[in-house]
């Protein structure tokens, strides 16, 4: 029920970045359910829910939720999202991280520095991330030579069935860069909540796009990488 009321509080879209929005939000909310945990809970739901794609709208509203607040765990948790968002921010230096590769090699993002990297977190075993696995390859098939590199990271895959499934789709010879996360520190560092997840780094290891289009994308993913390319 709380998560559906999110919706019903912003049926026309977006929350818009007015800290005049989130006083009229609290009032609806708090004429519904009062001044209680189960409003503080469905504005932090609604917030939180916002925060992917919205952070500007979120920032807006987030002194009104500091005052009206009375959960304090909630109250820690929006400060938390909020702080590692801005941190991922487009011309903010992507997190570092160095993971060993499908030879055992270690690679680290700051070997790539001076090429344009569209990075790929992904599983051997979701669905969706093995869909989009021939598009990726037409991908580099496209940009082979050029100042690009995909670098695909699996998340909390078991080694064997990883290094099974790198050979027989064959991902390692298009030049595409395997690696292997066997926990979540990476991803959690780059807020990564599904999969497959993507995004664009710029030459100096600086985030261009958090949501780079899908490989399966087309035009809009070549057309993304080739502005990358330009700047």
């Amino acid at each position: 029920m709380l998560t559906a009321y999110g919706g019903r509080l912003l049926p026309d879209g977006p929350l818009r970045a007015d800290p005049a929005e989130a006083a009229r939000l609290y009032a609806l909310a708090t004429a519904d359910f009062g001044p209680n945990r189960a409003r503080d809970w469905a504005l932090y739901q609604l917030f939180t829910f916002q925060l992917p794609d919205n952070l500007t709208g979120v920032m807006a509203a987030y002194p009104t939720f500091q005052a009206q607040n009375r959960d304090t765990l909630l109250s820690r948790n929006l400060r938390q999202f909020l702080r590692d968002l801005r941190h991922l921010q487009p011309g903010q230096l992507a997190p570092s991280f160095t993971l060993l590769n499908h030879e055992g090699r270690p690679v680290s993002l700051t070997d790539f520095r001076g090429k344009v990297v569209y990075l790929d977190f992904w599983g051997t075993w979701c669905a969706p991330c093995r869909q989009e696995l021939p598009a990726s390859a037409q991908l580099a098939r496209q940009f082979a030579g050029r100042d690009v590199v995909f670098v695909s990271i699996a998340v909390n895959d078991a080694e064997q069935k990883w290094q099974r499934v790198l050979a027989t789709e064959q991902l390692t010879a298009l030049g595409q860069v395997q690696l292997r996360s066997p926990d979540a520190i990476v991803p959690t560092a780059y807020n990564v909540v599904e999969y497959p997840s993507y995004l664009l780094l710029d030459r100096q290891g600086r985030i261009r796009l958090t949501s780079a289009p899908r490989p399966s994308a087309g035009t809009a993913t070549v057309a993304a990488i080739e502005q990358a390319l330009q700047q």
